[in-house]
């Protein structure tokens, strides 16, 4: 049975450190529930379950998902998964998985993650040393993607190219990026709070930063049904889970899908480094890279970890929907073999 992308919606990504770093993941996506709930129409009532996806959940209460289902007025069942970079794609996927079989169904899927308010790590506060100090650990270099990078024998002028060509895109997309999101207001200490737009990264002291994705808060949330009298804006094609690299991830999905590299209109892999992306590059010849990340991607807009891969998806729907294409690929690599990738249509 068919599973169709009925709504989505995503908060402005807000940059490390910067304007939403008073709000919790679940508060991120309990906004970013209700946008999607009312652009669909649909009442909180007909939602049958909620899968978040949250990279780094620690210090969030436990079961971001729930929390935020119960903040937007959603009274069903959720659950929060963790699966680094690809926590908002598996959501998706698990999502698609719930839907099997049943009819006229809604299910709320995306991923929220506030970098920002990761805690430090003390491994030994609970108990004590006799003598001696005790090591206090950056939870965001322990459970993120952002702790010492792998080396790469990649050119690095070739990596700083790349960095500047997603940075370029971003840029030139600006009025196009600005249709993904909806403004997000809170309410601060001192009134009404609001971010319209994207914010652009600030540099951290991460080391190779300027080859690296940085961290960023936001969330983004898809609704999905297997009711294509909802009026869809596209569906599920297929899907894979991988244990042996982006390349045999999306080698499947294309065998699975029955497409080409060629038949594919774009392409969106995540940016958690340039050297990742020229390797897929080198991996892949036949994709091309004018059809890749057409509006820049995590390099140059930072990296809600939990909820890039969802992110990436409503990037790709929107580029299809503007530039009147139908078909599109988003794949994520987490390192150490793993990777996801999914196909959407138009059609």
């Amino acid at each position: 049975m068919p599973v169709f992308i009925i709504a989505t919606a995503r908060t402005p990504i807000g940059s490390f450190g910067g304007s939403l770093k008073s709000l919790s993941s679940s508060f991120l996506a309990a906004r970013a529930i209700e946008e999607t709930l009312r652009i669909a129409g649909v009442p909180p009532s007909q939602i049958r379950e909620t899968i978040l996806g949250c990279a780094i959940p620690a210090g969030c209460g436990g079961n971001p998902a729930h929390a935020a289902g119960q903040l937007a007025g959603v009274l069903a069942p959720a659950f929060t998964i963790s699966m680094r970079e690809g926590s908002g794609l598996k959501a998706l996927m698990l999502g698609a998985q719930s839907l099997a079989g049943d009819v006229s169904e809604f299910v709320l899927v995306g991923g929220a993650e506030s970098s920002t308010q990761t805690p430090f790590l003390v491994p030994e506060g609970r108990w004590g040393t006799r003598i001696g100090s005790m090591e206090i650990l950056d939870g965001l270099l322990v459970d993120g993607p952002y702790g010492c990078p792998a080396s790469s024998d990649i050119d690095l002028e070739a990596q700083s190219a790349w960095v500047q060509l997603s940075q370029h895109r971003m840029k030139e997309a600006q009025a196009a990026r600005q249709r993904e999101c909806f403004p997000l207001i809170w309410e601060g200490k001192r009134g009404a709070l609001e971010l319209r737009t994207d914010e652009i990264p600030e540099p951290t002291n991460i080391a190779f930063r300027s080859h690296y994705a940085t961290p960023a808060d936001g969330a983004a949330m898809v609704l999905m049904s297997t009711f294509p009298s909802q009026c869809p804006r596209a569906r599920l094609l297929g899907y894979v889970a991988s244990a042996y690299g982006l390349k045999a991830a999306i080698n499947q999905l294309l065998l699975q899908t029955e497409l080409s590299f060629e038949s594919v209109d774009r392409w969106e892999i995540h940016e958690a480094s340039a050297a990742l992306i020229l390797g897929s590059l080198g991996e892949m010849p036949e994709l091309n890279p004018a059809t890749l990340n057409a509006r820049g991607g995590a390099l140059a807009l930072g990296d809600p970890c939990g909820a890039s891969g969802t992110r990436m998806l409503i990037s790709l729907l929107h580029t299809l929907e503007d530039e009147g294409l139908s078909t599109g690929i988003v794949a994520v690599s987490m390192g150490q073999g793993l990777a996801l990738a999914m196909a959407i249509s138009r059609s």
